[in-house]
């Protein structure tokens, strides 16, 4: 499991901002703080474990493209670094790996790769050779990781399931005409697109789990979802359409008049299984973010689907890590944050406007403050108690 993560130089990340990560990470915080930049950067470190970094390796992980200059930290008052820095420790059983890369991304004369500056991989607190020496000591091309250098050798087990984990990282954001089926995802990976393509061939491999029908039964007016061909009966022959649909049974309605498909639903349902999804699928990638996970949902229902989703999370095998990010303030009352595993943190700027990340811990005085005044963890953060709320 990926237990630390490192990011300095990048966005609006001018400083060194470290956190230790749990198995489940919710990030809040007001619009424009450096949320999704930080899911980001670790798309960016995924991109560089797998060999090179560049607009179609980033895309592929849902980070955003943009000019070298708008990756890189440039504040009025703060020095601009020349490298974007990051780095992530993994555990697997007793061992720790820690890989740290220096990345290139020059504004003037920018590269159709990011160049590799200083890498190093440590196993167990000690260097790793072939991976920890100057990048000037070796024939490979500046934009290729030491990594893919040494990808021909024996490999610790911990640095193989390393390397596996990051580079399957991807950040999803779900899309209503995407998930609804009428536009095609531009970030199709299996099991489902970074903007929600396939979900009708997702939810038919896991239509008939347990988990999933749990997720079903969030929402009161559904009496089944199941998959089909799209059928003119129920959807307009001037809708496009793929070419297999999700289609709904409205139990309130009456028998012949009580089906409709995606296209007609509700936005909140389809992001429910959406995330049911990435729940309980077992081909969905071991480390994943959702940007914005509660769009479109009611805050209650919202609510319900994180604790659904925490205790999916939580049980997986093989062990499944989620970050996500959320604007809605009863999302914090589904986290069991007495459990370790789940972690929550505020994401703010400091006076600088550079991005900062800590993790807000339930201690003793503050559920105290909650118990006297019967306020629930959403309360408390609507109310600036916890941090991560804008300043308006």
């Amino acid at each position: 499991m990926l237990t630390t993560f490192r990011v300095d130089g990048f966005k609006s990340f001018a400083g060194p901002a470290e956190i230790e990560l749990g198995q489940i990470n919710v990030f809040v915080g007001a619009n424009g703080t450096g949320k999704s930049a930080y899911l980001e950067a670790i798309g960016v470190l995924g991109a560089a474990m797998d060999g090179k970094v560049n607009d179609a390796a980033l895309l592929a992980r849902g980070v955003r493209p943009g000019v070298p200059a708008l990756y890189k930290s440039s504040f009025q008052h703060l020095d601009t670094r020349p490298l974007i820095s990051m780095s992530a420790s993994y555990t697997l059983k007793k061992d720790k790996v820690e890989y740290r890369v220096g990345l290139l991304n020059p504004i003037e004369k920018p590269q159709p790769a990011w160049h590799f500056a200083t890498e190093s991989v440590n196993l167990n607190g000690k260097p790793l050779p072939p991976f920890t020496r100057a990048r000037t000591s070796t024939n490979l091309a500046p934009d290729t990781s030491l990594l893919v250098a040494g990808s021909g050798e024996m490999l610790p087990t911990a640095l193989v399931d390393f390397i596996e984990v990051l580079s399957d990282y991807r950040i999803f954001c779900p899309e209503a005409s995407v998930l609804r089926g009428i536009v095609a995802d531009p970030g199709q990976s299996p099991p489902v697109g970074l903007r929600g393509g396939r979900l009708a061939e997702a939810i038919r491999d896991i239509a008939q789990l347990s988990a999933f029908q749990e997720y079903e039964g969030l929402l009161e007016w559904i009496d089944r979802v199941r998959t089909r061909p799209p059928s003119s009966v129920i959807l307009s022959p001037n809708v496009p359409s793929t070419a297999l649909a999700i289609e709904f049974k409205d139990r309130f309605m009456k028998e012949g008049r009580d089906r409709l498909l995606a296209y007609d639903a509700s936005e909140g349902a389809l992001f429910v299984l959406f995330l049911a999804v990435l729940a309980v699928h077992p081909a969905a990638p071991r480390l994943f973010a959702v940007d914005n996970f509660d769009h479109t949902m009611h805050p209650r229902l919202a609510r319900a689907v994180i604790a659904n989703f925490c205790t999916n999370i939580l049980e997986s095998r093989p062990k499944r890590q989620a970050l996500l990010t959320t604007h809605n303030p009863l999302v914090l009352d589904g986290l069991d944050l007495r459990n370790d595993a789940v972690r929550l943190f505020a994401v703010e700027r400091d006076s600088d406007g550079a991005s900062l990340v800590r993790r807000i811990v339930l201690d003793r005085k503050l559920l105290e403050k909650a118990f006297k005044s019967n306020m629930p963890l959403s309360t408390l953060w609507v109310n600036g108690l916890l941090g991560g709320v804008p300043n308006v």
